[in-house]
């Protein structure tokens, strides 16, 4: 069992100003992510806040950049070494860019802020601040059906595997509370309530992370539950993105089964976690489907963030396929795409058992890709 951490605290964000008519903007930007609580002070004020941390990232926003502004940074980067420093501001100098290198700020901005950037750069202050060592990948499948349940799982299975002396800590954190599959499908359901809690996500903290968790023999912790009217609650984003910092805070890996339909938090999920795997099958509308949703998650990210395509339950065929290579590289472009084998017989008994593929069938297509696609996509690096 994981030991206990320190209870959760929310993402919060300190913005220092000069203009606060800017600061407000931003502001603005912060509210419209549930993950984020802003507190706003005058840059010539930030010095004399308490040192013992503040807030989880601080934002200057500055109109123009001078050597008493500079010399202000300088002295918050020495007074909150630990916390992450964004920078917010019209074009600069070479000279004051160099300054702010030598000052280790997170990552500088220019105006007119561009959103996505914005909260990519937050998000991966955040992640720096809790662990450099946490990192979060959704599973989501593109349409009903196409198997991300089922590739999550293993998933979580091939992550949580002992590296020598040292065993990974790993959650499986199911978001499809309309069914809770995932702990169907490993015979452990959880009958605990989380829908008492949406009055007061402030409850969400580490200790309440251990209550609810449950082990599996497969090394990985399972969060799945099976509350529909979860889903349909306006008040469910703040519980869900609490608890995914909470499990995501004491684990070395979280593994995020995403619903492939819409919910009130599916935009926050994919703009936190470090990948995406998009499952989809091949077939015309389910490839269609899967592009959608790799444009969707392309204005949430910036260029780099990595994301994958995985053909599931793929059958060779000596007369090939209507949809070849070529027709893909249009659809999906430079993501790269993956082949899962249709394994039926392997599944089938895995989820009539209650037990993983692995203990089905050591040789089995699927595992065979999925390790494939662990090592090539470089997820636990």
């Amino acid at each position: 069992m994981n030991s206990p951490m320190p209870s959760i605290k929310s993402n919060s964000v300190l913005v220092a100003y000069t203009n606060s008519a800017s600061a407000r903007e931003l502001e603005d930007v912060l509210s419209l992510s549930a993950r984020f609580q802003t507190t706003l002070v005058e840059l010539g004020n930030i010095v004399s806040i308490e040192k013992a941390a503040p807030a989880d990232v601080i934002v200057v926003d500055l109109e123009k950049v001078n050597d008493k502004e500079l010399d202000i940074l300088a002295d918050v980067r020495v007074r909150f070494s630990g916390i992450p420093l964004i920078i917010v501001s019209e074009a600069l100098s070479e000279a004051q860019m160099r300054r702010l290198f030598q000052l280790h700020v997170h990552d500088w901005l220019p105006k007119p802020l561009d959103k996505k950037q914005f909260h990519a750069s937050l998000q991966s202050a955040v992640r720096n601040t809790f662990s450099t060592t946490s990192m979060a990948h959704a599973v989501v499948s593109a349409s009903g059906g196409a198997g991300a349940t089922s590739i999550a799982i293993s998933l979580a299975q091939v992550l949580g595997k002992p590296k020598g002396k040292m065993k990974p800590s790993v959650a499986l954190f199911d978001l499809d509370f309309s069914t809770g599959n995932c702990g169907y499908v490993l015979n452990q359901p959880n009958s605990f309530g989380i829908d008492s809690v949406i009055e007061n996500p402030s409850r969400i903290d580490a200790e309440f992370v251990n209550i609810i968790r449950q082990q599996h023999p497969g090394n990985f912790d399972i969060f799945s539950f099976k509350r529909p009217e979860v889903v349909t609650d306006p008040r469910s984003s703040e519980l869900v993105l609490r608890m995914l910092d909470a499990v995501s805070m004491q684990h070395e890996y979280s593994v995020i089964d995403m619903p492939y339909y819409e919910t009130s938090w599916k935009n926050e999920v994919l703009s936190a976690v470090n990948s995406v795997t998009i499952v989809t099958e091949m077939n015309l509308p389910a490839l269609k489907h899967a592009k959608e949703l790799l444009e969707r998650i392309r204005g949430l990210r910036t260029d780099n963030f990595q994301m994958n395509v995985v053909i599931n339950k793929f059958e060779s065929s000596w007369f090939g396929s209507s949809i070849g290579t070529k027709a893909l590289k249009e659809l999906f472009g430079d993501v790269p795409v993956f082949y899962f084998h249709r394994d039926s017989a392997t599944l089938r008994e895995s989820f009539d058992r209650g037990i993983l593929p692995l203990e089905v069938n050591q040789r089995s297509k699927f595992l065979k890709d999925l390790n494939k696609y662990v090592k090539k996509s470089k997820m636990t690096e």
